[in-house]
């Protein structure tokens, strides 16, 4: 009886490992056409006015006949990143950080314990789609599932302070 129960047991838990390295990536598959029109998209950059404050991209899509009961806007992947968009009065806003005007906050010294609390490199992940530096992918929830759609943004000028 204990024999078969380690058989058993054995071959639950071989079973159980035999489907980790069969794990398919996920494919993203870009719709031709979207259930929604588009009346505005755009991209602004933008640099935080002191040192080290951060720079960014704000991405803005406007639609209009968006029936929000039936699609839900998620996310949107640009430049090799991926964000949430927010939902604001006239448009969506998806933020993304870049490292220009980063703060530095590496310590680098000839004795190590000295360098604790330096954080490790973030590993990138692979970006599923090809698009260029003005385009981005609109990712929206139709029927419970997931589709994407390429849209091509237009460039904001920065706003100048004197």
């Amino acid at each position: 009886m204990k024999t078969v129960l380690n058989i058993i047991l054995g071959s639950v838990v071989l079973f159980s490992f035999a489907q980790c390295g069969n794990s398919k990536e996920m494919v993203y598959k870009l719709q031709d056409d979207s259930p929604f029109i588009i009346s505005n998209a755009t991209f602004k950059e933008w640099v935080a006015g002191v040192a080290g404050g951060g720079s960014g991209v704000n991405v803005f899509i406007s639609f209009t006949d968006l029936d929000t009961d039936k699609i839900v806007i998620d996310s949107v992947f640009f430049r090799g990143q991926v964000s949430k968009v927010e939902k604001k009065p006239t448009a969506y806003v998806a933020r993304f950080k870049t490292n220009v005007n980063k703060p530095l906050d590496l310590i680098m010294h000839s004795e190590t314990d000295q360098e604790y609390g330096n954080k490790a490199p973030i590993k990138e992940t692979k970006f599923p789609f090809e698009i260029e530096d003005d385009e981005a992918i609109i990712c929206y929830k139709e029927k419970g599932k997931l589709k994407y759609f390429k849209q091509k943004l237009l460039r904001e000028e920065p706003d100048l302070y004197p």
